[in-house]
């Protein structure tokens, strides 16, 4: 891994609630540019709903991004070896992510051995804190709203 955050450095992180009855589930994706441009698209509800899609956009500074690089070459996300789950869960929340690094990209799979949980469970926390939380409250209280107008 280069030392530093490579040019072409970008992240793309999905988020889904596990299962849940109609209208509490709900799924995002969190896609943070090279140049520092970020798109954070939210579902709340199942897609066979046909529910809105809310799509809101916002800037990740370069030195947020640079600390974000260090964190996952740090704690050895950046690999293309993952443990296999034997069993993986069923039923819970769902995450993965992609990320670009030199022209490489390397997937985090949505379930990963429990000796890797905590190191990918970090960078998780820091790829979803570079989004604003003002924009985080903001969804929150869109999909209480969706779910106010949608009872079971």
């Amino acid at each position: 891994m280069p030392e530093t955050r490579p040019a072409d450095f970008a992240v793309a992180y999905e988020w889904q609630a596990g299962s849940l009855p109609p209208p509490y589930h709900y799924a995002y994706t969190l896609v943070i540019g090279a140049d520092g441009a970020g798109v954070l698209t939210y579902v709340p509800d199942y897609d066979f709903n046909q529910p809105p899609v809310w799509t809101e956009t916002f800037t990740v500074e370069a030195a947020d991004l640079d600390r974000l690089y260090a964190l996952l070459v740090e704690t050895g996300v950046l690999r293309a070896n993952w443990s296999a789950v034997a069993d993986p869960p069923v039923g819970g929340e769902v995450e993965s992510a992609q990320l670009t690094v030199d022209g490489r990209t390397y997937a985090i799979p949505f379930a990963v051995a429990p000796v890797d949980h905590s190191r990918v469970q970090a960078a998780y926390a820091a790829i979803r804190a570079l989004a604003p939380p003002a924009l985080w409250e903001k969804l929150a209280a869109r999909r209480q709203a969706y779910m106010d107008e949608h009872p079971e």
